[in-house]
């Protein structure tokens, strides 16, 4: 499992995919996406009990699987690094595709740097993951951060920096991420490094959150008051577009 860098200091890179009743397909692609990485790295599935997921990655050979008593991207998330090896840390979903040079790219470029977290552009692809598109953004800028979230969930993170600021706080729902992403920044300055080169496929098969509350009034509301909170604690100012 320990890879790359030199000989005198090895790399492990570890990957907790989150999944819940997520389709056994598109799963298995998931999954395949990281077992074929041009280096190699832990994988570690958060499930539920009785989840399918179980079988599946067992099936497929995945030797860190964790279970969860109830499903949630919060609670999965933090109980599964508390089984971290790694020294750095990408996030995963059951449902996209990591293209093979997603960990030896952002790895380099974070070794290059000396930065702590590697965000990259993506594609978007269909239910198929035929691409349709590219989502690029730009290097760090705390002012546009503030705004709105460009940092992916998957971006690559030191395990040392994100393990000050653990766990990820329930209390700010889906925002989570970009939750952390600004502490990260208010307390270690900036420390992002933005990879213009697309390296996984984002599914839209129309079952996405961000598809859900589109028609889900109750689930819109509920989000944009998340991200208000969450906001606030990090002393930004926003009004809820509430339906």
């Amino acid at each position: 499992m320990k890879i790359i860098g030199n000989k005198k200091k090895m790399v492990l890179i570890s990957i907790i995919m989150n999944t819940y009743n997520d389709q056994e397909n598109h799963l298995r692609k998931a999954i395949e996406g990281y077992q074929n990485q041009k280096i190699p790295c832990e994988l570690i599935i958060s499930t539920i009990y009785d989840d399918p997921a179980i079988k599946t990655a067992t099936e497929m050979g995945v030797k860190k699987i964790i279970f969860n008593k109830n499903s949630g991207i919060c609670n999965q998330l933090n109980k599964a690094l508390e089984n971290v090896e790694g020294q750095w840390f990408c996030y995963a979903s059951g449902n996209d595709f990591a293209l093979p040079n997603k960990l030896i790219d952002e790895h380099s470029l974070l070794f290059k740097t000396r930065k702590k977290v590697c965000y990259s552009a993506f594609h978007s692809g269909d239910k198929n993951l035929k691409i349709t598109g590219t989502y690029r953004f730009h290097p760090y800028n705390y002012a546009k951060h503030k705004i709105g979230n460009f940092i992916i969930d998957n971006a690559m993170t030191n395990m040392k920096i994100l393990r000050k600021y653990l766990p990820f706080r329930e209390e700010v729902g889906n925002y989570l991420f970009w939750d952390m992403w600004l502490t990260i920044y208010e307390n270690e300055g900036n420390v992002f490094f933005y990879n213009p080169i697309p390296n996984f496929i984002y599914r839209l098969d129309g079952m996405g959150r961000h598809f859900k509350k589109k028609k889900d009034k109750a689930l819109w509301n509920f989000d944009e008051r998340h991200k208000t909170h969450m906001l606030k604690l990090h002393g930004i100012k926003y009004k809820p577009r509430l339906k």
